[in-house]
């Protein structure tokens, strides 16, 4: 099943996270973590491009033809850096503490001038793929819909090492994630950014949904030994 060859190949690569290069703490330029707590640093914005890129280039090997051959070293590039908006804000959480517009022109003038650390002829390009990665449309669907998937496979990732995040710890939790919570029965993290995921690509080509759709049920059959409500509710009337 190609689905759960890409869910154990992306769990690997989670896992190839957390385990370190010796070098650079052999000299102490950086110190070894405790295996008790090394699951529970920080998630870096840079290691969840990769691991998107990754799942990415994976699709992309799994079913031939959902990109171009002429688009796919383009779109994994893409994928690699495409939330370095987020470079002076960081990752603005959707709580609405900052004003949604804000965060999305601030995080497009940021990507705007980071485009210029690459070549002329890719510059035009990136910030295309940007702006249709940003509103879910053109070449850039099955980039935005792996985006979502890998947030929500990471959490399953988490779950499994006993590290399930609740959305009502956050400090000021959004209406949506109280909203999906109460729908759900539930406010653990992957069951929630699931119904977001699935939710937000749900207008997307079947040729799409149908194989992230899978992935997920593979994640959570594998996780949870069962499928989860968030997999099973009718998205055609839930919005974001």
């Amino acid at each position: 099943m190609i689905e759960k060859q890409i869910w154990l190949a992306y769990l690997m690569k989670c896992e190839m996270s957390y385990r370190t290069r010796n070098g650079t703490i052999a000299c102490r330029a950086l110190k070894a973590l405790d295996i008790n707590d090394i699951y529970q640093r920080s998630e870096f914005v840079a290691e969840h491009e990769a691991r998107a890129a990754y799942l990415l280039g994976l699709f992309m090997l799994s079913y031939p033809g959902l990109v171009p051959d002429t688009e796919w070293f383009q779109q994994l590039m893409f994928m690699l850096i495409h939330d370095h908006g987020e470079f002076e804000l960081g990752d603005q959480l959707d709580d609405g503490t900052m004003p949604h517009d804000e965060v999305r022109k601030t995080e497009e003038e940021t990507m705007q001038k980071l485009a210029k650390l690459y070549p002329d002829d890719f510059q035009n390009r990136i910030m295309k793929m940007y702006r249709e990665f940003e509103t879910y449309s053109g070449e850039q669907m099955l980039a935005k819909a792996i985006d979502k998937a890998e947030a929500v496979l990471f959490q399953v990732f988490l779950y499994k090492h006993g590290l399930s995040g609740d959305v009502r710890k956050k400090e000021y939790p959004s209406e949506r994630d109280l909203r999906f919570g109460r729908l759900l029965g539930t406010y653990c993290s992957a069951d929630i950014w699931c119904l977001h995921a699935r939710v937000a690509i749900k207008h997307m080509p079947a040729e799409i949904i149908t194989p992230v759709e899978s992935l997920l049920n593979v994640a959570f059959m594998d996780t949870y030994n069962r499928i989860p409500e968030c997999m099973m509710l009718d998205t055609a009337e839930i919005e974001l």
